[in-house]
């Protein structure tokens, strides 16, 4: 990093320069210096794309950051912000799943959240928010809870649309859709659509990639609700492949549910 520093010095306005040492600082997760370099970097050109997704990724982890320590109204205004840059990133490289799957993990990272504090600041997400004729009138809005993570949810998808042979992807939807389908009203028809949606989107997950416990695992979260022999196959596939602890709890939980 002190080389790029130093071309820095020499010359100011060297992009690249300054792109890589953001780079650095966020690997290294000093995430407000990584923010405020590309921040730098964008000043010198404001359309330059790794450098939206680079500080929009920044302040998703400081978002993170935020809500591992309980400052869930901080982490609402990084999420505001790093949805801003990860819009400019994506209407100008719709192309890219890896930003479509940035804005999803922005929306449904708020799950946990109040819903009187989970109301970020939402850009006009080109035509997957939005119909076309509404996105010049329309450049951003306060959304509630239950619309951010359907926002999501459509974001996972565009993500897929690009990258359908990716099982991770499948795995963000099905956890996005769970997550909706928790929020809706107990019992009603739009709980069990999404519900039936995140065991599809799991289930997808598992057959693209059944060697990774974490898939497993989802799949045994998410159908504990409609079939409780499948959450525990589920359970105890994920733990044949990585002994861990979040399986064998939640394995033990659904034999003290079918006991009862």
């Amino acid at each position: 990093m002190k080389a790029f520093h130093r071309a820095v010095e020499l010359d100011p306005k060297l992009i690249y320069c300054h792109y890589q040492i953001a780079s650095t600082k966020l690997l290294l997760g000093l995430l407000a210096e990584a923010a405020s370099h590309f921040s730098q970097v964008l000043q010198i050109d404001g359309n330059y794309v790794p450098a939206l997704i680079g500080r929009g990724e920044a302040r998703f982890a400081l978002a993170m950051a935020s809500l591992s320590k309980g400052f869930d109204g901080r982490a609402v205004e990084h999420i505001s912000q790093a949805l801003a840059d990860l819009t400019e990133a994506a209407k100008a490289r719709p192309g890219f799943s890896c930003v479509w799957k940035l804005i999803g993990d922005c929306c449904v990272c708020l799950h946990q959240v109040s819903p009187d504090v989970a109301r970020p600041t939402v850009p006009v997400l080109i035509s997957v928010v939005l119909p076309s004729s509404h996105q010049d009138s329309v450049h951003s809005s306060t959304v509630d809870k239950d619309a951010l993570i359907s926002i999501g949810c459509r974001c996972y998808g565009q993500a897929l649309y690009l990258k359908p042979s990716s099982a991770d992807l499948w795995h963000d939807l099905a956890n996005s859709y769970h997550c909706l389908g928790k929020l809706s009203m107990e019992g009603s028809i739009e709980q069990r659509d999404s519900f039936r949606k995140a065991l599809m989107a799991i289930k997808k997950s598992v057959s693209l990639d059944p060697s990774h416990h974490a898939h497993w695992n989802a799949l045994g979260v998410v159908s504990a609700g409609v079939s409780t022999s499948l959450a525990q196959h589920a359970f105890i596939k994920s733990i044949q492949i990585e002994p861990n602890v979040s399986s064998r709890s939640l394995l033990c939980e659904s034999y003290c549910c079918r006991m009862l």
